[in-house]
């Protein structure tokens, strides 16, 4: 019987009634100072999507005006008590360090669109060679990031508009039809008013863009 991983919480914080991963228990492990909410499952769970709702269910049961947990990402399952003790203990001061951070803070995210933008997805290279052609292409990649300005200008834009509010941010290209930008924001509870308000006013300054917001999230994008 080994342990499937959820999230690190604060020690001593413990789920009442939470349900996990086919309809397992969850409870709390306690390593190192912290605590981790796990269930006790035979096998690694493999994939699917009501296993994978009921494992984001589990993080969010963990959310609260003051507590953010640590997000673990899906499937992962340690073999003994041991194992989860030697991972915390390895990661002790990460762990720590990400739930000072997310404390009271959530994710929001945001896919920025230029309806009238082609999607600029270079041609493939020319080659045969397996690793000359993954070489070629993330060459091509990186130049079509350094000839588009209007990301740049648009990151700039964006990152001036919320500095100072957001606790953390992170940009990353959005290769889709239109896309321009996916941002990510980490925002505390006590500016979620002020940061829609700024996002109302980005999106009356930028009336040819479409600014898809989500959230708020547990911090996913912040916990790697």
């Amino acid at each position: 019987m080994g342990l499937y991983a959820y999230c690190v919480v604060p020690a001593a914080f413990e789920p009442h009634g939470v349900v996990g991963i086919d309809g397992s228990t969850v409870s709390c492990f306690e390593g190192s100072d912290l605590g981790c909410w796990v269930s006790s499952l035979d096998l690694r769970p493999e994939p699917a999507l009501d296993r994978i709702r009921a494992h984001d269910t589990v993080i969010q049961a963990a959310i609260t005006e003051d507590v953010t947990p640590v997000p673990i990402r899906f499937g992962q399952w340690l073999d003994s008590a041991a194992a989860l003790q030697n991972h915390l203990q390895l990661n002790a001061g990460r762990y720590t360090t990400l739930l000072k951070r997310f404390a009271g803070a959530l994710e929001f995210g945001l896919r920025v669109l230029d309806p009238n933008r082609s999607a600029r997805v270079p041609a493939p290279p020319d080659t045969t060679s397996g690793t000359a052609y993954l070489t070629a292409l993330r060459d091509q990649l990186r130049g079509a990031e350094l000839d588009e300005p209007d990301i740049a200008e648009v990151r700039g834009a964006l990152h001036a508009e919320f500095e100072g509010l957001v606790r953390d941010e992170q940009f990353e290209p959005l290769r889709t039809p239109h896309g321009v930008l996916s941002v990510m924001h980490l925002v505390e509870r006590a500016a979620f008013d002020e940061y829609r308000a700024r996002l109302s006013r980005v999106r009356r300054a930028r009336p040819q863009l479409r600014f898809l917001a989500s959230g708020p999230w547990p911090p996913y994008s912040f916990a790697a």
